[in-house]
């Protein structure tokens, strides 16, 4: 067993030498010039920071005393010269709290639920105090000039400006960049890279993007600069992100967690060992920060995570809410607002702007919540992909969060006009029962599956959608009972299957709206399709294009018409209409 020791001045303690055990330490980690740590068997640290000298030279000095030393049992590391390094710290880093540094703070789960809640709401306001300020100068594009005289030109980014940046007004900053051809004073032509002057005198509306410039070239006037599709240098002030990192652990938290500030908060270990419980999460506006996106991963909530409207650049990752039925987790806390960030395998139940008043719009992947994704009275506007839950036939279907898959993706929703790809859901999913509500020409449905009945515009007033190569195993879909008024004229189906009864147009018994849309390629395993009930009006009246019915097709009316369709009961070809 070898010890090193080092003079301990400004070190561990108030002993003059400091004694390491050689075998504890798996290797050494040289940070910069000034930094090194000597990594510990038990995930701890020893963090040098060097005065005089550099790091290098300490690791050099230790490589070459225990080299030329290999039996000894104590080895002293001592510098060629006198002088040549010293300590101005040296610093004991418990396991896990390395993890800290001048952006990051990592807060363990150390003590009883309740201290640890605590210690999860002191963690997040030591993160924001970590937040900078960050003053610098930058070129942006010109989308087009709004005037100006001599060297005062009012102009306007492009794109989003200055995003999340704020412009610092009547502060002269230099910039090196090429504004063109220039006249200096009215009256030198001078071009290519210059030293410029600028000063930004007032910002208009909206602050990130209309501002007014004064360019000056050493005192002189610049005039002339044709500033349309070029480029101009802003001084502008950005907030550095911090990030708040949550070992593995119980958090009972005594009030809201509110992060209200570019803060990112991420598990150490994942969902199912870091849990969230006695209060809410909830992310506010000022966490979205399109210079630096925020992130939320790896969390087992027991309440509700709120999420404000319009955190377009904010991520949610591996997020389970698991409060039972208890609704309004990922949209605004009053239920109106959109859900709008991006969202990775994500669950909450009732959830993801759904409700009157609110709407889905952001990007979701392999996410699932019961009544979720838009619906009851929601708009429903996002890109869904992998998404949903089917326990039709799950051996953990009793089990949150892998249960109820009912009701998803706009569920008596007021408008649909999202893109549902390679998605699953049980009943009553894919725009369904929207009885005064449209599915518009945006929609898309490619790939999806419905487990149970009443799914894919089934019920829905108007549908201008278009599905392709979805799948159906439950009654009543495609259009099914279209209301009175209706009209899914607009429809496209291509390549579905239904392998149950009553679906494709399969009209209400009376009362209902005109079977209608086109139908490409599809197959009806089952009774009662395209038009034919087995009481009430029975007709064609929509398109249909190399399609097969288990039960033969009704008659065309109308403007109906049944092109290169297989009919069962005879195995002969239609052309009808």
């Amino acid at each position: 067993m070898n010890f090193l020791v080092f003079k301990n001045a400004n070190g561990l303690g108030l002993t003059n030498d400091l004694v390491v055990n050689w075998t504890s330490v798996k290797y050494i980690r040289p940070l910069s010039s000034s930094t090194f740590y000597l990594e510990l068997n038990n995930n701890s640290q020893i963090k040098f920071t060097v005065n005089a000298g550099n790091a290098g030279d300490v690791i050099k000095a230790i490589n070459t005393a225990i080299t030329s030393s290999p039996a000894a049992r104590i080895i002293y590391v001592n510098p060629k010269s006198v002088g040549a390094f010293s300590f101005s710290s040296i610093e004991y880093l418990e396991g896990g709290k390395f993890i800290e540094n001048d952006h990051t703070v990592y807060v363990s789960a150390d003590g009883s639920e309740a201290e640890n809640g605590q210690a999860l709401l002191d963690g997040y306001e030591e993160a924001v105090e970590k937040i900078e300020t960050v003053t610098s100068a930058k070129s942006f594009s010109v989308s087009f000039s709004l005037g100006g005289f001599q060297n005062t030109y009012e102009l306007y980014l492009a794109g989003s400006g200055l995003g999340a940046g704020v412009a610092v007004t009547n502060t002269p900053y230099n910039f090196s960049m090429d504004l063109g051809t220039v006249l200096l004073d009215g009256v030198d032509s001078i071009s290519g890279v210059q030293n410029y002057t600028f000063e930004i005198t007032s910002v208009g509306s909206p602050a990130a993007k209309r501002m007014i410039f004064v360019i000056t070239l050493n005192g002189r006037r610049v005039e002339g600069y044709n500033a349309s599709g070029n480029n101009i240098a802003v001084l502008q002030t950005a907030k550095t992100a911090s990030t708040l990192i949550v070992g593995p652990g119980v958090y009972d938290l005594p009030s809201d967690l509110i992060i209200n500030d570019i803060v990112s908060m991420v598990s150490l270990v994942g969902t199912c060992a870091t849990i969230i419980k006695g209060s809410n999460v909830e992310v506010k506006s000022l966490a979205n920060n399109t210079n630096t996106p925020s992130i939320y991963k790896g969390f087992e909530i027991l309440t509700n995570i709120y999420v404000d409207s319009n955190l377009s650049v904010t991520t949610f990752e591996d997020i389970y809410v698991r409060n039972g039925f208890q609704a309004g987790s990922f949209q605004p806390r009053t239920g109106v607002g959109t859900a709008s960030s991006v969202y990775k395998n994500c669950y909450a139940s009732e959830a993801f702007g759904r409700g009157a008043g609110a709407s889905c719009s952001g990007t979701f992947i392999e996410c699932w919540g019961y009544k979720s994704f838009g619906g009851d009275g929601g708009n429903t506007s996002g890109v869904f992909y992998r998404c949903g839950y089917d326990n039709s036939g799950s051996g953990t279907s009793n089990d949150m969060p892998y249960r109820n898959g009912e009701y998803q993706f706009g569920y008596q929703g007021a408008e649909f006009s999202g893109k549902c790809l390679y998605c699953i859901g049980d009943y009553y999913s894919f725009a369904s029962r929207m009885e005064s509500g449209t599915i518009t020409s945006n929609a898309r449905f490619s790939h999806c599956t419905l487990q149970g009945y009443q799914g894919f515009a089934a019920r829905t007033l108007n549908n201008s959608g278009q599905f392709f190569n979805c799948v159906s195993y439950g009654s009543a879909s495609y259009s099914w009972e279209i209301p009175s008024g209706g009209d899914h004229s607009g429809a496209v189906y291509v390549n579905c299957v239904a392998h149950n009864q009553l679906s494709f147009g399969c009209p209400k018994s009376s009362g209902g709206g005109s079977f209608t849309g086109r139908f490409i390629n599809c197959t009806a395993l089952g009774n009662q399709n395209f038009g034919k009930r087995g009481s009430g009006t029975s007709e064609t009246t929509g398109l249909l294009y190399n399609c097969y019915s288990n039960d033969g097709f009704a008659a065309v009316a109308g403007a109906g018409k049944i092109r290169n369709s297989l009919d069962n009961t005879t195995f002969t070809l239609i052309n009808l209409g």
